[in-house]
């Protein structure tokens, strides 16, 4: 289990992370973060 995990993080990782450093992606995602208060209470 622990090596399908592994190889799935070697292959996510760096696409995730060239996905993190775009600011418009940055910008998508603290959107939600900051909205995602009102979503719970709104619930």
């Amino acid at each position: 289990m622990s090596t399908i995990i592994a190889s799935l993080e070697k292959a996510i990782l760096p696409v995730a992370v060239k996905l993190g450093k775009q600011p418009h992606i940055n910008a998508i995602k603290n959107g939600f973060i900051k909205l995602m208060p009102l979503t719970l209470a709104g619930a």
